[in-house]
Protein backbone atom coordinates (compact mmCIF):
# COMPACT_ATOMS: atom_id res chain seq x y z
CA UNK A 1 0.00 0.00 0.00
CA UNK A 2 1.57 3.32 -1.08
CA UNK A 3 2.21 6.52 1.52
CA UNK A 4 -0.83 8.56 2.10
CA UNK A 5 -1.89 11.34 4.14
CA UNK A 6 -5.39 13.01 5.03
CA UNK A 7 -4.79 16.31 4.47
CA UNK A 8 -8.45 17.91 4.58
CA UNK A 9 -11.43 17.45 6.36
CA UNK A 10 -14.44 19.63 6.27
CA UNK A 11 -18.31 19.40 7.17
CA UNK A 12 -19.98 21.34 4.75
CA UNK A 13 -20.98 24.09 5.97
CA UNK A 14 -22.70 27.98 4.72
CA UNK A 15 -19.30 29.75 5.34
CA UNK A 16 -17.68 27.97 2.36
CA UNK A 17 -21.02 28.65 -0.17
CA UNK A 18 -20.59 32.09 0.37
CA UNK A 19 -17.00 31.68 -0.88
CA UNK A 20 -15.79 33.58 -4.18
CA UNK A 21 -15.24 29.94 -5.63
CA UNK A 22 -18.03 28.15 -4.15
CA UNK A 23 -20.33 31.14 -5.43
CA UNK A 24 -18.87 31.34 -9.09
CA UNK A 25 -19.09 27.46 -9.63
CA UNK A 26 -22.84 27.63 -8.67
CA UNK A 27 -23.42 30.18 -11.08
CA UNK A 28 -21.44 28.87 -13.68
CA UNK A 29 -23.42 25.44 -13.19
CA UNK A 30 -27.10 25.45 -11.56
CA UNK A 31 -28.29 22.79 -10.16
CA UNK A 32 -31.64 21.42 -10.44
CA UNK A 33 -34.10 21.69 -7.33
CA UNK A 34 -33.10 18.95 -4.97
CA UNK A 35 -28.89 18.79 -5.39
CA UNK A 36 -28.78 20.76 -1.76
CA UNK A 37 -25.78 18.62 -0.92
CA UNK A 38 -23.95 19.23 -4.58
CA UNK A 39 -23.98 22.56 -3.94
CA UNK A 40 -21.18 21.99 -1.71
CA UNK A 41 -20.06 19.04 -2.73
CA UNK A 42 -19.29 19.72 -6.98
CA UNK A 43 -17.11 22.85 -5.71
CA UNK A 44 -15.74 21.21 -3.01
CA UNK A 45 -13.80 18.47 -5.31
CA UNK A 46 -13.69 21.11 -7.87
CA UNK A 47 -11.18 23.25 -5.67
CA UNK A 48 -9.18 20.55 -5.13
CA UNK A 49 -8.70 18.92 -8.67
CA UNK A 50 -7.68 20.31 -11.72
CA UNK A 51 -10.31 20.59 -14.41
CA UNK A 52 -8.17 18.97 -17.25
CA UNK A 53 -6.46 16.27 -15.11
CA UNK A 54 -6.89 12.48 -16.33
CA UNK A 55 -8.96 11.16 -13.44
CA UNK A 56 -11.74 9.02 -12.43
CA UNK A 57 -14.70 9.04 -10.65
CA UNK A 58 -16.41 6.47 -8.52
CA UNK A 59 -20.41 6.10 -8.42
CA UNK A 60 -21.56 8.07 -11.93
CA UNK A 61 -21.22 11.56 -11.51
CA UNK A 62 -24.25 12.83 -13.64
CA UNK A 63 -22.74 13.86 -17.17
CA UNK A 64 -24.23 17.08 -17.13
CA UNK A 65 -21.50 18.16 -14.43
CA UNK A 66 -18.81 15.68 -14.66
CA UNK A 67 -18.30 16.52 -18.53
CA UNK A 68 -17.94 20.24 -18.54
CA UNK A 69 -15.89 20.96 -15.40
CA UNK A 70 -13.67 17.43 -15.74
CA UNK A 71 -13.59 16.53 -19.68
CA UNK A 72 -10.77 14.15 -19.36
CA UNK A 73 -12.47 11.94 -16.47
CA UNK A 74 -13.94 8.75 -16.86
CA UNK A 75 -16.48 7.22 -14.09
CA UNK A 76 -17.04 4.01 -12.65
CA UNK A 77 -20.03 2.45 -11.84
CA UNK A 78 -21.72 -0.97 -11.62
CA UNK A 79 -24.46 -0.37 -13.50
CA UNK A 80 -24.46 0.65 -17.10
CA UNK A 81 -26.12 4.16 -16.55
CA UNK A 82 -26.94 4.30 -19.71
CA UNK A 83 -29.59 1.57 -20.01
CA UNK A 84 -30.21 3.51 -16.18
CA UNK A 85 -34.43 5.01 -16.45
CA UNK A 86 -33.03 8.42 -15.46
CA UNK A 87 -32.69 11.19 -16.88
CA UNK A 88 -29.86 12.78 -16.17
CA UNK A 89 -27.71 8.97 -17.14
CA UNK A 90 -29.77 7.31 -19.75
CA UNK A 91 -28.20 7.94 -23.29
CA UNK A 92 -25.93 10.39 -21.88
CA UNK A 93 -22.71 8.00 -21.49
CA UNK A 94 -19.76 7.60 -24.31
CA UNK A 95 -18.31 4.36 -24.55
CA UNK A 96 -14.93 5.19 -23.10
CA UNK A 97 -16.43 7.74 -20.24
CA UNK A 98 -17.58 4.53 -18.40
CA UNK A 99 -16.29 1.47 -16.50
CA UNK A 100 -18.86 -0.95 -15.79
CA UNK A 101 -17.26 -2.57 -12.43
CA UNK A 102 -17.44 -3.01 -8.65
CA UNK A 103 -16.00 -0.36 -6.85
CA UNK A 104 -14.08 -2.35 -4.63
CA UNK A 105 -12.20 -4.01 -7.53
CA UNK A 106 -11.27 -2.04 -10.63
CA UNK A 107 -9.97 -3.40 -13.65
CA UNK A 108 -6.83 -0.65 -14.28
CA UNK A 109 -3.25 -0.75 -13.03
CA UNK A 110 -1.81 1.20 -10.20
CA UNK A 111 -1.85 4.84 -10.36
CA UNK A 112 -3.74 4.64 -13.78
CA UNK A 113 -4.95 8.13 -12.90
CA UNK A 114 -3.81 10.92 -11.42
CA UNK A 115 -6.87 12.14 -9.12
CA UNK A 116 -9.82 10.08 -8.02
CA UNK A 117 -12.98 11.33 -6.67
CA UNK A 118 -16.26 10.59 -5.15
CA UNK A 119 -19.30 12.48 -4.63
CA UNK A 120 -21.99 11.24 -2.57
CA UNK A 121 -21.64 7.80 -3.46
CA UNK A 122 -19.01 5.89 -0.90
CA UNK A 123 -22.01 5.75 1.69
CA UNK A 124 -23.80 3.49 -0.68
CA UNK A 125 -21.78 0.79 -0.89
CA UNK A 126 -20.98 -2.26 1.31
CA UNK A 127 -16.98 -2.32 1.33
CA UNK A 128 -16.43 1.51 2.04
CA UNK A 129 -13.11 0.95 3.20
CA UNK A 130 -11.64 -1.35 0.64
CA UNK A 131 -13.34 1.38 -1.90
CA UNK A 132 -11.31 4.48 -0.41
CA UNK A 133 -8.00 2.14 -0.82
CA UNK A 134 -8.89 1.34 -4.35
CA UNK A 135 -9.07 5.20 -5.11
CA UNK A 136 -5.56 5.63 -3.48
CA UNK A 137 -4.21 3.14 -5.45
CA UNK A 138 -5.41 4.16 -8.83
CA UNK A 139 -4.92 7.91 -8.17
CA UNK A 140 -0.93 9.29 -8.40
CA UNK A 141 -1.88 12.36 -6.36
CA UNK A 142 -4.62 12.92 -4.87
CA UNK A 143 -8.07 11.56 -3.88
CA UNK A 144 -11.24 13.58 -2.88
CA UNK A 145 -14.55 12.29 -1.59
CA UNK A 146 -17.45 13.38 0.27
CA UNK A 147 -20.10 11.15 1.73
CA UNK A 148 -23.29 11.90 3.26
CA UNK A 149 -23.70 10.93 6.96
CA UNK A 150 -26.85 9.77 8.77
CA UNK A 151 -28.28 6.85 10.73
CA UNK A 152 -30.94 6.38 8.17
CA UNK A 153 -29.76 7.86 4.53
CA UNK A 154 -26.12 7.54 4.28
CA UNK A 155 -22.53 6.42 6.34
CA UNK A 156 -23.96 5.89 9.82
CA UNK A 157 -22.56 8.19 12.93
CA UNK A 158 -21.04 5.49 14.89
CA UNK A 159 -18.92 3.96 12.02
CA UNK A 160 -17.17 7.74 11.97
CA UNK A 161 -14.68 5.85 14.38
CA UNK A 162 -14.19 3.29 12.56
CA UNK A 163 -13.58 5.22 9.66
CA UNK A 164 -10.92 7.56 12.35
CA UNK A 165 -8.89 3.97 13.37
CA UNK A 166 -8.75 2.90 9.71
CA UNK A 167 -7.29 6.07 8.17
CA UNK A 168 -5.18 7.63 11.55
CA UNK A 169 -7.73 10.96 11.30
CA UNK A 170 -9.39 12.70 13.60
CA UNK A 171 -12.61 14.01 12.49
CA UNK A 172 -14.08 17.42 13.31
CA UNK A 173 -16.85 18.42 15.25
CA UNK A 174 -19.70 19.49 13.69
CA UNK A 175 -19.65 23.13 12.88
CA UNK A 176 -22.52 25.70 14.29
CA UNK A 177 -23.00 26.94 10.64
CA UNK A 178 -22.82 22.59 9.12
CA UNK A 179 -25.12 22.91 6.35
CA UNK A 180 -28.27 20.45 6.15
CA UNK A 181 -30.99 19.92 4.13
CA UNK A 182 -32.87 22.90 5.44
CA UNK A 183 -30.98 25.42 6.04
CA UNK A 184 -31.84 29.07 4.92
CA UNK A 185 -28.77 29.65 2.97
CA UNK A 186 -30.33 26.79 0.52
CA UNK A 187 -32.93 29.84 -1.27
CA UNK A 188 -30.04 31.56 -2.23
CA UNK A 189 -28.97 28.73 -4.78
CA UNK A 190 -32.71 27.76 -5.66
CA UNK A 191 -32.78 24.77 -3.35
CA UNK A 192 -36.35 24.26 -1.46
CA UNK A 193 -35.66 22.97 2.10
CA UNK A 194 -36.58 18.91 2.26
CA UNK A 195 -37.27 18.19 5.98
CA UNK A 196 -37.13 14.68 5.09
CA UNK A 197 -33.55 14.64 5.09
CA UNK A 198 -32.78 16.67 8.04
CA UNK A 199 -30.62 14.15 9.89
CA UNK A 200 -27.84 14.29 6.60
CA UNK A 201 -24.29 16.45 7.33
CA UNK A 202 -22.01 16.28 4.72
CA UNK A 203 -18.13 15.08 5.60
CA UNK A 204 -15.17 15.92 2.72
CA UNK A 205 -12.06 14.60 2.85
CA UNK A 206 -9.03 14.82 0.91
CA UNK A 207 -6.01 12.47 0.59
CA UNK A 208 -2.72 13.33 -0.95
CA UNK A 209 -0.13 11.19 -1.69
CA UNK A 210 2.73 10.64 0.01
CA UNK A 211 4.78 7.90 -1.92
CA UNK A 212 8.16 7.33 -3.18
CA UNK A 213 9.89 8.37 -5.13
CA UNK A 214 8.23 12.34 -5.33
CA UNK A 215 8.40 14.09 -8.94
CA UNK A 216 8.89 17.94 -9.60
CA UNK A 217 8.67 20.07 -12.88
CA UNK A 218 10.69 23.12 -12.67
CA UNK A 219 8.89 25.89 -14.60
CA UNK A 220 11.44 28.79 -15.51
CA UNK A 221 10.22 31.83 -17.23
CA UNK A 222 13.27 33.06 -19.22
CA UNK A 223 13.59 36.17 -21.61
CA UNK A 224 16.89 37.02 -23.68
CA UNK A 225 19.44 36.10 -20.28
CA UNK A 226 21.67 33.17 -21.40
CA UNK A 227 23.95 34.92 -18.82
CA UNK A 228 21.93 33.54 -16.09
CA UNK A 229 19.85 30.96 -17.76
CA UNK A 230 23.09 28.48 -18.30
CA UNK A 231 24.01 29.01 -14.38
CA UNK A 232 20.17 28.17 -13.58
CA UNK A 233 20.38 25.16 -15.04
CA UNK A 234 23.60 23.63 -14.06
CA UNK A 235 23.04 24.80 -10.58
CA UNK A 236 19.42 22.70 -10.86
CA UNK A 237 21.55 19.73 -12.01
CA UNK A 238 24.62 20.17 -9.38
CA UNK A 239 21.95 20.13 -6.55
CA UNK A 240 20.09 17.41 -7.67
CA UNK A 241 18.52 15.21 -4.68
CA UNK A 242 18.53 11.39 -5.41
CA UNK A 243 15.41 11.47 -3.07
CA UNK A 244 13.54 13.60 -5.81
CA UNK A 245 12.86 13.11 -9.95
CA UNK A 246 13.12 16.28 -11.48
CA UNK A 247 11.98 17.86 -14.74
CA UNK A 248 12.54 21.41 -15.72
CA UNK A 249 10.25 23.47 -18.14
CA UNK A 250 12.04 26.50 -19.50
CA UNK A 251 9.19 28.74 -20.96
CA UNK A 252 10.59 31.51 -23.17
CA UNK A 253 9.04 34.67 -23.42
CA UNK A 254 9.34 35.52 -27.29
CA UNK A 255 13.46 35.58 -27.02
CA UNK A 256 15.39 38.02 -30.00
CA UNK A 257 18.81 38.03 -28.56
CA UNK A 258 19.48 34.01 -29.77
CA UNK A 259 19.59 32.57 -25.81
CA UNK A 260 16.43 30.57 -26.85
CA UNK A 261 18.03 29.39 -29.47
CA UNK A 262 21.37 28.95 -27.94
CA UNK A 263 20.14 27.15 -24.73
CA UNK A 264 18.00 24.53 -26.66
CA UNK A 265 21.37 23.93 -29.03
CA UNK A 266 22.86 23.79 -25.65
CA UNK A 267 20.72 21.17 -23.70
CA UNK A 268 19.28 19.23 -26.78
CA UNK A 269 20.56 15.80 -25.68
CA UNK A 270 19.56 16.40 -22.04
CA UNK A 271 15.88 14.81 -21.50
CA UNK A 272 15.48 16.60 -18.12
CA UNK A 273 15.14 20.25 -19.69
CA UNK A 274 12.14 20.74 -22.09
CA UNK A 275 11.84 24.36 -24.23
CA UNK A 276 9.12 25.87 -24.92
CA UNK A 277 8.52 29.27 -26.65
CA UNK A 278 5.17 31.53 -25.99
CA UNK A 279 3.95 34.26 -27.45
CA UNK A 280 2.03 36.17 -25.44
CA UNK A 281 -1.33 38.48 -26.20
CA UNK A 282 -0.07 40.69 -23.78
CA UNK A 283 3.82 41.23 -24.63
CA UNK A 284 3.27 45.00 -24.03
CA UNK A 285 3.18 44.35 -20.39
CA UNK A 286 5.83 42.94 -17.99
CA UNK A 287 4.17 39.46 -17.00
CA UNK A 288 5.99 36.31 -15.92
CA UNK A 289 2.59 35.16 -14.52
CA UNK A 290 1.32 34.45 -18.10
CA UNK A 291 4.23 31.79 -18.51
CA UNK A 292 3.69 30.05 -15.24
CA UNK A 293 -0.27 29.42 -16.25
CA UNK A 294 1.82 27.61 -19.51
CA UNK A 295 4.03 25.92 -17.58
CA UNK A 296 1.60 24.43 -14.86
CA UNK A 297 -0.03 22.87 -18.18
CA UNK A 298 2.69 21.20 -18.90
CA UNK A 299 3.73 20.13 -15.62
CA UNK A 300 2.58 16.28 -14.93
CA UNK A 301 5.34 15.72 -11.55
CA UNK A 302 3.48 15.88 -8.12
CA UNK A 303 4.72 19.28 -6.96
CA UNK A 304 5.53 22.20 -9.13
CA UNK A 305 8.90 24.95 -8.21
CA UNK A 306 8.68 28.15 -10.02
CA UNK A 307 11.84 30.05 -10.15
CA UNK A 308 13.07 32.57 -11.93
CA UNK A 309 16.00 32.11 -14.17
CA UNK A 310 18.75 34.41 -12.20
CA UNK A 311 17.82 32.00 -9.26
CA UNK A 312 20.66 29.45 -8.60
CA UNK A 313 20.26 26.38 -6.22
CA UNK A 314 22.94 26.50 -3.43
CA UNK A 315 22.18 22.91 -2.22
CA UNK A 316 20.65 19.68 -3.13
CA UNK A 317 17.80 20.43 -0.44
CA UNK A 318 16.56 23.42 -1.96
CA UNK A 319 13.45 21.56 -3.41
CA UNK A 320 13.63 18.58 -0.95
CA UNK A 321 13.35 20.88 1.92
CA UNK A 322 10.31 22.72 1.00
CA UNK A 323 8.42 20.16 0.11
CA UNK A 324 8.88 18.48 3.68
CA UNK A 325 7.49 21.91 4.75
CA UNK A 326 4.51 21.03 2.27
CA UNK A 327 3.45 17.53 3.58
CA UNK A 328 4.33 18.31 7.49
CA UNK A 329 2.29 21.36 7.57
CA UNK A 330 -0.32 20.78 4.49
CA UNK A 331 0.35 23.74 2.49
CA UNK A 332 -0.80 25.23 -0.42
CA UNK A 333 3.32 26.82 -1.19
CA UNK A 334 6.04 27.65 0.46
CA UNK A 335 8.20 29.60 -0.70
CA UNK A 336 9.84 33.55 -0.19
CA UNK A 337 7.02 36.54 0.92
CA UNK A 338 7.14 39.04 -1.65
CA UNK A 339 5.93 41.51 0.68
CA UNK A 340 3.19 43.14 -1.19
CA UNK A 341 1.20 42.07 0.76
CA UNK A 342 1.00 44.69 2.48
CA UNK A 343 0.24 46.62 -0.46
CA UNK A 344 -2.95 45.07 -0.77
CA UNK A 345 -4.08 45.43 2.98
CA UNK A 346 -6.62 48.73 1.91
CA UNK A 347 -8.28 47.21 -1.06
CA UNK A 348 -12.15 46.20 -0.88
CA UNK A 349 -11.20 42.72 -0.49
CA UNK A 350 -13.31 41.52 2.10
CA UNK A 351 -11.62 38.71 4.30
CA UNK A 352 -9.96 39.11 7.36
CA UNK A 353 -6.58 40.45 7.45
CA UNK A 354 -4.05 39.17 10.19
CA UNK A 355 -1.02 41.18 8.85
CA UNK A 356 -0.35 45.31 9.14
CA UNK A 357 -0.45 47.24 6.64
CA UNK A 358 3.31 48.43 6.47
CA UNK A 359 6.61 48.95 8.62
CA UNK A 360 7.11 45.05 9.02
CA UNK A 361 9.01 42.71 7.52
CA UNK A 362 7.44 39.25 7.04
CA UNK A 363 8.70 36.56 9.45
CA UNK A 364 9.47 32.86 8.17
CA UNK A 365 6.97 30.60 9.65
CA UNK A 366 3.46 29.36 8.14
CA UNK A 367 0.40 31.44 7.42
CA UNK A 368 -2.71 30.56 7.65
CA UNK A 369 -5.59 31.89 5.45
CA UNK A 370 -6.62 34.65 7.59
CA UNK A 371 -3.90 36.02 6.34
CA UNK A 372 -3.09 37.49 2.81
CA UNK A 373 0.72 36.29 2.23
CA UNK A 374 2.26 36.14 -1.05
CA UNK A 375 4.73 33.07 -2.14
CA UNK A 376 7.12 34.60 -4.38
CA UNK A 377 7.45 33.46 -8.14
CA UNK A 378 10.91 33.90 -7.75
CA UNK A 379 11.18 30.84 -5.54
CA UNK A 380 7.37 28.97 -4.85
CA UNK A 381 7.12 25.58 -4.11
CA UNK A 382 3.56 24.11 -4.46
CA UNK A 383 1.66 21.01 -5.15
CA UNK A 384 0.67 20.52 -8.93
CA UNK A 385 -2.81 19.97 -7.68
CA UNK A 386 -3.05 23.40 -6.60
CA UNK A 387 -1.26 25.16 -8.72
CA UNK A 388 -3.10 23.42 -11.93
CA UNK A 389 -6.41 24.62 -10.08
CA UNK A 390 -5.12 27.95 -9.53
CA UNK A 391 -4.03 28.78 -12.85
CA UNK A 392 -7.36 27.33 -14.72
CA UNK A 393 -9.38 29.42 -12.54
CA UNK A 394 -7.51 33.05 -11.67
CA UNK A 395 -4.28 32.55 -13.21
CA UNK A 396 -0.60 33.66 -12.04
CA UNK A 397 -0.46 36.43 -14.68
CA UNK A 398 -0.95 39.99 -14.44
CA UNK A 399 -3.91 41.70 -14.14
CA UNK A 400 -4.46 44.84 -15.97
CA UNK A 401 -7.64 47.05 -15.98
CA UNK A 402 -9.13 46.85 -18.98
CA UNK A 403 -7.25 48.53 -21.68
CA UNK A 404 -6.72 51.85 -19.12
CA UNK A 405 -3.37 53.35 -18.73
CA UNK A 406 -2.29 52.32 -15.63
CA UNK A 407 -0.68 54.92 -14.30
CA UNK A 408 -3.11 57.90 -15.82
CA UNK A 409 -5.43 60.55 -14.93
CA UNK A 410 -8.50 58.08 -15.86
CA UNK A 411 -7.15 55.47 -13.86
CA UNK A 412 -6.93 57.50 -10.24
CA UNK A 413 -10.39 58.90 -10.92
CA UNK A 414 -11.56 55.71 -11.53
CA UNK A 415 -10.04 54.17 -8.61
CA UNK A 416 -10.61 57.04 -6.08
CA UNK A 417 -14.33 57.00 -7.39
CA UNK A 418 -14.57 52.65 -7.04
CA UNK A 419 -13.45 53.37 -3.22
CA UNK A 420 -15.86 55.61 -2.28
CA UNK A 421 -18.53 54.49 -4.20
CA UNK A 422 -17.90 50.89 -2.67
CA UNK A 423 -18.72 52.68 0.88
CA UNK A 424 -22.18 53.75 -0.05
CA UNK A 425 -22.97 50.99 -2.32
CA UNK A 426 -21.71 47.71 -0.92
CA UNK A 427 -17.90 46.39 -2.40
CA UNK A 428 -19.36 43.49 -4.06
CA UNK A 429 -21.79 45.21 -6.37
CA UNK A 430 -19.02 48.26 -7.75
CA UNK A 431 -16.10 46.17 -7.67
CA UNK A 432 -17.70 42.98 -10.26
CA UNK A 433 -17.82 46.38 -12.47
CA UNK A 434 -14.79 47.51 -12.60
CA UNK A 435 -12.72 44.84 -11.52
CA UNK A 436 -14.17 41.64 -13.92
CA UNK A 437 -11.78 39.10 -12.00
CA UNK A 438 -13.32 40.69 -8.87
CA UNK A 439 -13.03 39.64 -5.45
CA UNK A 440 -9.05 38.17 -6.57
CA UNK A 441 -7.45 40.80 -8.18
CA UNK A 442 -6.45 44.49 -7.11
CA UNK A 443 -6.36 46.62 -10.49
CA UNK A 444 -3.02 46.82 -11.12
CA UNK A 445 -1.55 43.90 -9.71
CA UNK A 446 1.89 42.44 -9.27
CA UNK A 447 2.35 38.87 -11.01
CA UNK A 448 1.11 36.25 -8.67
CA UNK A 449 -1.48 38.21 -6.39
CA UNK A 450 -4.63 37.13 -7.67
CA UNK A 451 -3.66 33.98 -7.29
CA UNK A 452 -2.36 33.74 -3.88
CA UNK A 453 -5.96 35.84 -2.88
CA UNK A 454 -6.99 32.96 -4.62
CA UNK A 455 -5.58 30.33 -2.62
CA UNK A 456 -6.35 32.56 1.19
CA UNK A 457 -9.95 33.09 0.48
CA UNK A 458 -11.03 29.86 -0.75
CA UNK A 459 -9.21 28.36 2.03
CA UNK A 460 -6.97 26.14 -0.23
CA UNK A 461 -4.21 25.86 2.73
CA UNK A 462 -1.57 27.56 4.39
CA UNK A 463 1.22 29.01 3.13
CA UNK A 464 5.14 29.02 4.35
CA UNK A 465 7.56 32.08 4.36
CA UNK A 466 10.97 31.35 3.91
CA UNK A 467 12.76 34.69 4.54
CA UNK A 468 15.33 36.59 2.33
CA UNK A 469 18.33 36.54 5.29
CA UNK A 470 21.30 38.26 3.71
CA UNK A 471 21.96 39.83 0.56
CA UNK A 472 24.87 42.07 -1.61
CA UNK A 473 23.37 45.14 -1.25
CA UNK A 474 20.59 47.28 -2.35
CA UNK A 475 19.41 49.08 -5.39
CA UNK A 476 18.02 52.89 -5.11
CA UNK A 477 14.24 51.67 -6.23
CA UNK A 478 13.87 48.00 -6.21
CA UNK A 479 15.22 47.23 -2.83
CA UNK A 480 17.68 44.31 -2.20
CA UNK A 481 19.51 42.45 -4.90
CA UNK A 482 22.11 39.73 -5.13
CA UNK A 483 19.02 37.87 -2.19
CA UNK A 484 20.20 34.76 -0.67
CA UNK A 485 17.57 32.99 0.98
CA UNK A 486 18.56 30.99 4.16
CA UNK A 487 21.34 29.58 2.04
CA UNK A 488 19.08 27.08 0.03
CA UNK A 489 18.75 29.80 -3.12
CA UNK A 490 20.55 32.64 -4.49
CA UNK A 491 18.84 35.38 -6.78
CA UNK A 492 20.29 37.83 -8.17
CA UNK A 493 16.92 40.39 -9.09
CA UNK A 494 16.66 42.77 -11.73
CA UNK A 495 18.97 40.65 -14.34
CA UNK A 496 16.45 40.78 -17.59
CA UNK A 497 16.35 44.62 -17.24
CA UNK A 498 19.96 44.82 -16.54
CA UNK A 499 21.28 43.05 -19.26
CA UNK A 500 18.75 44.08 -22.15
CA UNK A 501 19.80 47.49 -23.92
CA UNK A 502 15.92 48.47 -23.44
CA UNK A 503 16.23 48.51 -20.09
CA UNK A 504 18.29 51.05 -19.52
CA UNK A 505 16.73 52.55 -16.12
CA UNK A 506 18.51 50.23 -14.00
CA UNK A 507 21.68 52.72 -14.08
CA UNK A 508 19.80 54.14 -11.95
CA UNK A 509 19.78 51.02 -9.45
CA UNK A 510 22.77 52.32 -7.46
CA UNK A 511 26.87 51.83 -8.28
CA UNK A 512 27.22 48.57 -6.30
CA UNK A 513 24.80 47.08 -8.72
CA UNK A 514 25.91 48.34 -11.56
CA UNK A 515 29.74 47.14 -10.62
CA UNK A 516 28.34 43.42 -10.54
CA UNK A 517 26.78 43.81 -14.40
CA UNK A 518 29.62 45.48 -15.32
CA UNK A 519 31.47 42.36 -14.59
CA UNK A 520 28.63 40.11 -15.95
CA UNK A 521 28.46 41.81 -19.31
CA UNK A 522 32.23 41.44 -20.17
CA UNK A 523 31.77 38.37 -22.21
CA UNK A 524 29.18 36.19 -23.31
CA UNK A 525 30.98 32.91 -22.32
CA UNK A 526 29.36 32.41 -18.23
CA UNK A 527 31.70 33.88 -15.53
CA UNK A 528 31.78 31.50 -12.89
CA UNK A 529 34.29 33.35 -11.00
CA UNK A 530 31.84 36.17 -10.74
CA UNK A 531 29.15 33.81 -9.57
CA UNK A 532 31.08 32.56 -6.85
CA UNK A 533 31.68 36.03 -5.51
CA UNK A 534 28.06 37.29 -5.71
CA UNK A 535 27.12 34.41 -3.77
CA UNK A 536 30.08 34.55 -1.20
CA UNK A 537 29.01 38.24 -0.98
CA UNK A 538 25.24 37.56 -0.33
CA UNK A 539 26.04 35.39 2.91
CA UNK A 540 27.21 38.52 4.70
CA UNK A 541 24.25 39.40 7.33
CA UNK A 542 23.25 43.58 7.15
CA UNK A 543 20.44 45.37 8.47
CA UNK A 544 17.88 45.45 5.93
CA UNK A 545 14.67 47.45 4.84
CA UNK A 546 15.70 51.10 2.02
CA UNK A 547 16.43 52.86 5.45
CA UNK A 548 18.39 50.68 7.26
CA UNK A 549 15.77 49.87 9.72
CA UNK A 550 15.73 46.07 9.77
CA UNK A 551 18.55 45.26 12.21
CA UNK A 552 20.93 42.40 11.83
CA UNK A 553 19.93 40.39 14.38
CA UNK A 554 16.42 40.02 12.50
CA UNK A 555 18.10 38.23 9.49
CA UNK A 556 20.15 36.32 11.85
CA UNK A 557 17.53 35.14 13.93
CA UNK A 558 15.44 34.24 10.81
CA UNK A 559 17.91 32.54 9.82
CA UNK A 560 19.01 30.17 12.52
CA UNK A 561 14.69 29.40 12.67
CA UNK A 562 14.99 27.85 9.58
CA UNK A 563 18.60 26.04 9.74
CA UNK A 564 16.55 24.94 12.93
CA UNK A 565 13.92 23.27 10.66
CA UNK A 566 16.22 22.04 8.29
CA UNK A 567 18.02 19.89 11.16
CA UNK A 568 14.77 18.55 12.04
CA UNK A 569 14.22 17.97 8.16
CA UNK A 570 17.74 16.24 8.01
CA UNK A 571 16.86 13.89 11.07
CA UNK A 572 13.29 12.92 10.28
CA UNK A 573 14.25 12.48 6.50
CA UNK A 574 17.55 10.52 7.35
CA UNK A 575 15.41 8.21 9.27
CA UNK A 576 12.26 7.82 6.59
Amino acid sequence: MKKYEVTDIRWANSGDLSLPFWKKWNEQNPLPNGFWQRIWEYPYVSSRIPKNAKSIDIGGTYPFVLFPNFPECVSVDIRDLNELDHPYHKGLWPKDKLIISDASSIPEPDNQYDYAFSISALEEMPETYKVIKELIRLAKYRVVFTMDISEKLGFPNHQLRELEREFNIRIPPIPVDALYSTSPTLKKFNQSSLKEYEDIRVLGITIDSRDEPKSIGIVIPHWESWTFLKPCLESIKTNHSDKLFEHVYVIDDDSKDGSYEKARKFYQEDNSIEFHQVIRPNKQDADVGYLLDYGVKLVKEQYVAMIDADLLPLCNEWLTFPIWLLEKNNCSSVGLDTGLSFAYHNEPIEIPWALPTEGTQIYGGLYDNQAFTITNNLYRVIPSSVAKVVAESIGFSRGITRSIKKHGILQRGINRTSKLLSRFLGVTHFSKIKNPRYPYLPENCDNGVAANQFIDINHLGPKFNIPLTSYIGLTDNDGAFGQNICDLVFHFALSTRALSKERREVLQAGEQFNYWISRLKTTDNIDEKTIDEMITASREFKPGGYDGSIPTKWYQDEYNYIDSLKKEFREKVGKS
